[in-house]
């Protein structure tokens, strides 16, 4: 979550660290600026408590439902938890905000992929029900029953999405691209790492970041 935290922040100031000219690069004066700010809500406006450089998903939402943050990006089950709170009637689901007037927006969303095993004993009916799960009817149920983001973009235009107070927003989530890449998984560990001691105070954000940049290189073979 680390890397994508700041991936998503340099987006929004412009630039795509996992593809700027072709290669992966995480230490351009803009994603430099985004681990600079974000060092400063920690160290000097103390968002977080001493000592902490990271928080799980469930940690965000009782800090967003106790008030003691503003914004959160965060698993569709907190809206529900949030109509159950004392900020029942103080909250809404918004798009990222724009890091300055007329900037690009953007968000970074996954999904969770569907598999068949080879050791299955029910082959048919596991790829029934992929095909169920796939279909119009069953995106449509993911979403307006589950309320999980789904990339049928038909799925939003149903009567029973369009009952779902954010429906309009998360209907753009198709509307973007997201780059994988071979490494990925060692690049994101090695940006987090270094980020961690940017947060900590032992290296100054460009020196984490060209510290981070060096080990990528050698990841992607530059």
């Amino acid at each position: 979550d680390g890397a994508q935290m700041i991936k998503a922040q340099s987006l929004l100031l412009g630039v795509n660290p996992d593809n700027v000219n072709g290669k992966v690069k995480y230490n351009t004066p803009e994603s430099i600026k985004v681990v600079e700010g974000l060092v400063k809500m920690r160290n000097e406006y103390k968002v977080v408590p001493k000592g902490v450089t990271s928080f799980q998903h469930g940690d965000v939402a009782d800090f967003f439902l106790s008030g003691n943050v503003a914004m959160v990006i965060e698993p569709t089950y907190l809206y529900a938890r949030a109509k159950s709170s004392s900020i029942a009637n103080d909250f809404a689901v918004a798009l990222q905000p724009v890091a300055y007037e007329g900037g690009p927006r953007t968000q970074i969303q996954h999904w969770n992929g569907w598999a068949l095993s080879v050791y299955s004993k029910n082959k048919t009916a596991g790829l029934v029900y992929m095909d169920l799960y796939r279909s119009l009817p069953g995106q449509t149920n993911e979403f307006a029953v589950e309320n999980n983001e789904v990339y049928l973009k038909k799925a939003y235009d149903q009567p029973a999405s369009k009952l779902v107070g954010y429906n309009n927003v998360l209907a753009q989530i198709t509307d973007t691209v997201e780059d994988f890449f071979k490494g990925q998984g060692q690049v994101y560990k090695t940006v987090i790492s270094e980020f961690q001691k940017a947060l900590l105070g032992s290296k100054t954000a460009k020196q984490a970041m060209d510290d981070a940049q060096k080990q990528i290189d050698k990841i992607m073979g530059y």
